[in-house]
Formats: C-alpha cells, structure tokens, sequence
C-alpha cells in the first residue's frame, strides 16, 4: 500500500546517495580510526573528512566538531559538562519551557544536584521575550540553552539576538539545532554560540550519528575551558566522547550534510 509520511520532524529516510555512500564505507573503511596500520589511516581520514564536511555547514572550525551517537547525547554533554566544569563559578542555567526532553531532563537531574534552572516562558507562537532572558541572567549564570526551532510547531527563537546577550553578559550559550541544522543557514560566529547540538537523521541522514560543536575546543587539548566530559574511556574525539567511531556512519552524516547544502536553497 501507499502512504504519505508527513513525520519528518521525528525522524527522515534516508537519502539513497547517502545509503549508497554507507555502503561503500560498509565494505572498505571497516578499519578503527585509532590504528595505526594503513586501514587505521584510511578510516581516520574518512573521519577528519566528514568532521571538515560537517563544520562547513555551520562555518566552525572542523577541530571544534565532535561526533557523538544521538542528539540526546549531544545534549548532556553540552548541559551537564558546562554545569560540572563550571559549578565553582555559578550554579545558574536559563532555558525554556518548551525544550525537548533531551534538554529538559537534564536540566531536571542538575536541579536534584543543587543547580538552580529557569524556564523561560513562550508566548502563543512559541518565541521567548529577550527582555524576559536578560532579566533572568545573575552573576551565577553559567549557561543559557534555547532551542533553534521548535519541533511541535516550527518557531525559529531569535539565536543571533539571544547570543548576543550571552555574550555581553559572560554567559556560556547552547543551542539544540536538530530541527534546523540542514534548513536553514546557521552560522556559528555570527550568532555567538558556544555550543550547538545536531543530528544526522533530521536531514536524510543515518540514525546513530549526531554532532556537538565546541567553540575553540580544537585550539585546546583535551576538553576546554568551559565544558568538561561526562563519559569516561579512550582518547577518541579528543576525550570529549570517548568510543570506537562509526566510521560508516559518519560518512553518511557528512553526505547528508553535503547534500542539504547543495539543494537548501531550492527546498
């Protein structure tokens, strides 16, 4: 039977030059990225490639893109390594009522560990007051995370502005993208973030391989100033999230994402 798939919000199929891509890599890049014999090299070029492909859409610095296996992932990294690594300097998060779970409950967790959190109000199309968020920031503020689009009903918050007063005010800034990386133009520079959470299978892409941007963490070994791990192991994607790479699937999120930049315009 045929149907019409309308919930591409939740998740999209993937693009079939992009299962084609996976499958190469499937058959010839089966090599672990940190070996160092010639198929260790091969896949480690493979990723450093995709990592290249990928920051280009957003115009980051490739070292400052690290591969992860869900948005969710992404998420607490970003939430909870800020709020660890920065509990000294303030215990104060500002956010919105209307994140995703994959924010939210974070969020809910560091409340339990002593972090205080607001939930910034929306009005009826979902945009959050930037005289409302000035007015919450303290000098215990420690991050500001405001989702990029809204995944129920598609409101675009007011980032470049929203970064903007992050940065005036010292204050570190994530924005969860999944909904808008791929769609829109996002440019990490001009709309000071420090922090940017994406997902590959938003945009046609393999589930399984999603992203965060780390503002200058390539210019630092090991993590940097202002966010911590929160996973412990090896020394894969410079410890920030320490497992194997999906070296397939990594290839597949950066064809996606070669893909929406070559056809965002006409879509």
């Amino acid at each position: 039977s045929k149907y019409v798939y309308f919930d591409h919000a939740s998740t999209t199929p993937m693009d079939p030059r992009v299962i084609e891509e996976i499958n190469k890599h499937f058959k010839e890049t089966y090599g672990n990225a940190s070996s160092l014999h010639s198929l260790g090299h091969k896949a480690h070029d493979v990723l450093e490639e995709s990592r290249k492909k990928v920051a280009s859409l957003i115009n980051a610095d490739k070292d400052d893109i690290y591969f992860t296996s869900s948005g969710t992932e992404s998420d607490n990294i970003a939430i909870k390594g800020v709020a660890f690594r920065n509990k000294l300097r303030g215990n104060h998060l500002i956010t919105t009522v209307i994140e995703h779970h994959a924010i939210e409950n974070p969020c809910k967790e560091l409340e339990k560990k002593g972090f205080k959190v607001t939930y910034l109000p929306v009005d009826t199309g979902g945009l959050i007051s930037l005289k409302t968020l000035e007015n919450a920031i303290t000098d215990k503020t420690i991050l500001i995370s405001v989702m990029f689009a809204n995944n129920e009903i598609g409101t675009i918050e007011p980032i470049k502005e929203i970064g903007a007063i992050a940065k005036n005010h010292d204050v570190i800034f994530h924005t969860d993208a999944v909904q808008a990386f791929g769609k829109v133009p996002i440019d990490v520079n001009e709309m000071n973030m420090d922090l940017l959470s994406a997902s590959s299978h938003k945009l046609h892409g393999p589930k399984g391989v999603e992203m965060l941007y780390i503002k200058n963490q390539g210019k630092k070994k090991g993590w940097g100033k202002y966010i911590e791990p929160i996973m412990h192991g090896g020394g894969h994607e410079k410890k920030m999230r320490p497992s194997t790479e999906n070296i397939p699937g990594i290839a597949g999120f950066a064809k996606a994402v070669e893909i929406a930049r070559n056809e965002m315009a006409q879509e």
